[in-house]
């Protein structure tokens, strides 16, 4: 969910691509909960590397990939006509922090990414004037709030997570995003919210 552009006006696919982000991110977490963890495990293998293979496809078969790209114009940013979606990076990071770090933790760390992003992106169009790196520090502190207020609700009372590993990985989630690494942030914020908060999670645990 790149927010690089957040500060100027957002084109009504970015909101598309963001609702369809969001609720996806949901929807796997509602599912993650759900299912016995090692049934999700398989689930997530199965959809991550479908995708990876779907990607293989079309770089592989120019005209799939315009197919594709035609019909599903409004998820997509241009440059992902030539690299991998989204959701790929969403879908790998997943895989990785669940096997990492466990379930809880990879699922706290996906809330981060699907709730701090948007806030982020809002609030940095219409109240953004402090700029870091082409984003906004008003953003950055709206997906810091966000994320430590829904990620509480979710993290104490269904997946029995510390406010201090919380807030652990809520400032790591948001430093990443702020600072904009080379890597895809869908891919770089769970990875980095987990292993803060697993690190933490440990330490406390003993």
């Amino acid at each position: 969910m790149n927010s690089s552009n957040r500060g100027n006006i957002a084109k009504p696919s970015n909101k598309k691509r963001r609702c369809f982000h969001f609720f996806g991110i949901l929807a796997a977490i509602m599912v993650a909960l759900l299912l016995p963890e090692r049934t999700f495990v398989i689930a997530l293998y199965a959809a991550t590397f479908s995708f990876i293979l779907l990607e293989i496809l079309r770089f592989s078969f120019p005209r799939l990939n315009q197919w594709l790209t035609c019909h599903l114009h409004v998820l997509l940013r241009d440059d992902e006509v030539r690299h991998p979606v989204t959701s790929t990076y969403i879908l790998v990071a997943s895989l990785v922090v669940v096997l990492l770090f466990g379930r809880d933790i990879a699922m706290e760390s996906l809330l981060f990414l699907a709730v701090g992003d948007p806030a982020a992106a809002a609030v940095g169009q219409r109240w953004g004037r402090l700029r870091l790196r082409n984003k906004s520090l008003e953003g950055s502190l709206a997906f810091f709030l966000f994320s430590c207020a829904i990620g509480t609700i979710l993290g104490s009372t269904i997946l029995s997570l510390s406010l201090s590993v919380i807030v652990t990985g809520a400032i790591l989630a948001t430093l990443v995003e702020l600072l904009s690494f080379r890597f895809d942030d869908n891919l770089t914020i769970p990875l980095a919210s987990s292993g803060g908060m697993y690190t933490v999670k440990l330490m406390l645990t003993g």
